[in-house]
Parts: C-alpha cells; structure tokens; sequence
C-alpha cells in the first residue's frame, strides 16, 4: 500500500500500511499513520530542517500512532534525526545533528544504529538517544561513537550523553540497555530521576564503554540505585576490564 517510487521534499504520510524505500528525501518526513515503512533512504535535512522523521503523533481519539520501522537509513543535518514513539530504528547512520540523534519516548526499540558527530548547534548538549519520558524502551547492539575528543574539534561538535535517561515529563519505566558499543559525552550515560517523576526498572547489562568522556562512564541523580530498581550488570571496557560502575545497584554482578 501506499508505495513512493521517487525523489521528493519532505511529506505527511497520513495512508496506514505506506512504504517508503531507496529514496533521497530533504526536509522532514511526519508520520501520522500506522505500519508505516521508511526503507534504504538518505534523509538530507540541509541543516534547516527541524527533524529527519517525526513518528511521535496521536490520532483524532488521542491513541499514539504505531508500528512505524526506519531501517537501513542515513539521517544527516537535520536538528534532530528522529523524533519516535511506538517505532523501530534499525541499522540507520545518523550523524550531523544540530543537536540529537534520536529522542525516543514509549514503545521504541532502536537497535543496529550507529550514531555519531552530534552536536553542531552553538551551545548543544547533543545525546545519541535522549529519553524525557515512556516506558517498553529497548536499546540493543547500537554504536553509539561521540569521543569528546570530538568537542571543540573540526565541525565543533558539541556532545553531552550517550544515553541520557531523565523523566522531564513523565515517569520512565521498562528501559533495557544491553550490547551497545559507547564511547564519549561528559557523562556516558545519565540515569537521572526529577522530583517530579520516578524513574524505575531500567537494566544497563552487557555495553562495552570506552575512555574517551569528559567526567565518567555513568551519572545518575536522586534515590539510591537498588530503590529505583535500577540494574547494572556485566558492563566492560573496550579492553576487556570489569568495571566499577556494575556494583553501584549493590548486587555484585
């Protein structure tokens, strides 16, 4: 159903069941509608367009629009590269942002992505997958590549987080981190809770960390780890070492 076959400017897609595959597309891609396919396409953003595809929407009864898969893409210059609920991102390059990568909120599984050179707005505080709020979140086999030796470097990039986990919104809960490669941020991940909001069940187990951040691996503020239900296990250097931060929830794994 609903299958582009060329080049075009950016578009609302409003038909369930549309495929959109091996296209060059500028300018943003708004999904509103559900089983939505954005396959093998380079999305351009010329550095003026606000999101390569905004999957985040809610249809005239207020039910979150589901089932969008962008698989196999490369996301570039936009301010974000992709904004998703209820969505699968696969296998995409996303790079060039002004700010971040993904920001991702209930029902996405992003896995297979690499994300790097974030961060070209002046001031940005660029995350490869930034999380404000949602639940059923699962981040797997990503590479997620912003040293900070990139900041203050050719292009100016200016990186904050791998991950940064911190319910600004609304509470955050069901989050599973597993078999990442990550390297850079000032911190490399943020698990934050704000007064407002809890934060609970979130597992980061099994990631492979690099040294190259400005203050540390992980970050979290708030009630202690094992309260919150947070599990960190089975987290390793590049070099192969055990590292400290797996005994933080206090389990000893």
């Amino acid at each position: 159903m609903g299958v582009m076959s060329s080049s075009f400017a950016g578009i609302t897609i409003t038909q369930d069941g549309t495929i959109i595959e091996n296209q060059y597309i500028s300018g943003q891609v708004n999904v509103k509608a559900h089983n939505v396919i954005i396959r093998n396409c380079e999305l351009d953003g010329g550095g003026t367009s606000l999101y390569g595809v905004s999957s985040k929407y809610y249809d005239s009864n207020g039910q979150p629009y589901k089932g969008t898969l962008i698989e196999n893409c490369h996301i570039h210059d936009y301010g974000v590269g992709v904004l998703a609920h209820y969505t699968t991102i696969r296998r995409c390059n996303i790079h060039d942002s002004q700010t971040d990568a993904i920001k991702a909120r209930s029902g996405c599984l992003i896995e297979r992505n690499w994300c790097h050179h974030l961060g070209k707005k002046v001031g940005a505080h660029a995350d490869c997958v930034q999380i404000r709020g949602g639940s059923n979140i699962i981040i797997r086999y990503n590479h997620f590549d912003i040293p900070i030796s990139q900041t203050g470097g050719s292009g100016g990039y200016k990186s904050n987080a791998c991950l940064m986990i911190q319910p600004e919104v609304e509470p955050i809960s069901n989050v599973f981190i597993h078999d990442n490669v990550m390297e850079g941020g000032n911190y490399t991940v943020y698990i934050e809770r704000q007064e407002a909001y809890p934060i609970h069940s979130v597992k980061l187990h099994d990631n492979l960390f690099g040294p190259d951040w400005r203050y540390g691996p992980l970050a979290g503020q708030g009630p202690p780890w094992k309260e919150r239900r947070v599990s960190i296990d089975r987290n390793y250097w590049f070099d192969g070492t055990f590292m400290a931060i797996n005994y933080w929830d206090n389990d000893n794994k």
